[in-house]
Formats: structure tokens, sequence, C-alpha cells
């Protein structure tokens, strides 16, 4: 099946907030976050499907605009903020979601102590990284060689590396599962998929649910 640009994030967004709630993440109702928003699809998504309120913030005034533009719900709102320095009172969400955003930061502790901040008492962190154990580590340095990598710097830990970093910033609970690229990734996905019936925590996104 043939995807256009949007219909393809559309379907990431939705095929990771299904892994969410089976992985027993409840969105019914809450107080959700999204740090580095983008053009606000996720909360768009979520909030149609389970109400409750969204929040989010991008750097991008650019992807801001967007996401107000395209949101006609009074219960969205956005905002340009910066993950290490949230522009929220403490104890304000239930869910906090950091999709793809934290690994591009040098003070990437100095994000999820915000998150942790932010968090009210047993509400949850959801990261979602990209995973050292992944043939996308190699399909990244090809690219990078031949000067088609448009992506920049951005670190690449083991699960164990993240909860540790997790737990040093306060979270509890933290727990972490793997899932392979999508069909915009064809090979990596053939080979991730295949080398997970080898070593289970192969595979390119790498889940991380931290509890405050």
């Amino acid at each position: 099946h043939a995807y256009s640009n949007a219909q393809l994030r559309l379907a990431k967004t939705m095929d990771k907030i299904s892994v969410l709630a089976d992985a027993g993440i409840s969105f019914q109702d809450k107080k959700i976050f999204d740090v580095g928003c983008g053009d606000g699809s996720t909360l768009r998504h979520l909030q149609e499907i389970y109400q409750g309120v969204g929040y989010g913030i991008d750097i991008s005034a650019q992807a801001v605009a967007r996401a107000q533009q395209a949101s006609d719900s009074d219960w969205l709102y956005f905002q340009v903020g910066d993950a290490r320095a949230l522009p929220f009172t403490s104890k304000t969400f239930d869910i906090v979601f950091s999709w793809g955003v934290v690994e591009h930061f040098s003070q990437d502790l100095l994000a999820l102590s915000e998150s942790l901040r932010v968090l009210r008492p047993g509400g949850v962190l959801v990261l979602i990284q990209p995973n050292i154990s992944s043939c996308a580590v190699i399909q990244e340095w090809y690219l990078r060689a031949r000067g088609k990598w448009s992506f920049g710097q951005h670190k690449k830990y083991t699960a164990a590396r993240w909860k540790r970093e997790l737990v040093r910033c306060g979270f509890s609970s933290v727990r972490s599962f793997t899932r392979p690229p999508y069909c915009d990734m064809p090979i990596v996905r053939f080979f991730d998929q295949a080398l997970r019936s080898i070593f289970p925590r192969w595979g390119h996104y790498l889940y991380l649910i931290a509890q405050r």
C-alpha cells in the first residue's frame, strides 16, 4: 500500500498509540502533554478517540502554527516551548509523551527531569527512542558516508542505559520493549524482524514507560 507522507505519519501515530494501549496505558479522559508535538497529529488523534485535554509544545514556531491551524478542538492547546524548560507548573499532567526528542539534546537529563516535574504522582512518561540494537544504525552510517543523512546528531542508547537515566531523574517502575520500523524503512524492517527472533531486544523503536 502506497502512503502519502501525511498518511504515513498518521498510520505511524495510530499504530504507536495502539501499541501503548496494548501495553496498558489508559488515555481515556486524561490530561496529556506532548513534548515536541510537531504538527499536533498525535494529540488530535488521542482527543478524537479518548477525549481528555491535550497540550503540546515544539521548539519550531512553524510546527506550532501548523498544529494550531489544523486543530478545531477547544481541548487542545499548542505553544512554542523547550523540553528543558517546560512552561507549566509542577504536577500538571497524567501522561507525558516524548517521541524522538530528548536524544537530540546534550542536556537530555534536564529534559527528563522537567518531564518528571510536570507529571502528577502516579503519572506516566512515555519515551520512544532510536534503539542502538537495530540495523538502522548501519543505515545511518551509510547515509552519513554519502552525505544524505538529514536528521542531525542524536544519541542511541540501550534500554538499560535509558532506564538508569530515568531512575537517576527520579522515575520508578521503568519498563521497555522494542518494535521494528515501518514500511518507509523496508530493508531495516526486514533485517530487524529477522534478528528479533534471535535477539528479543532488537528493533528500531525503543519504547520506555516510566512512572512518577
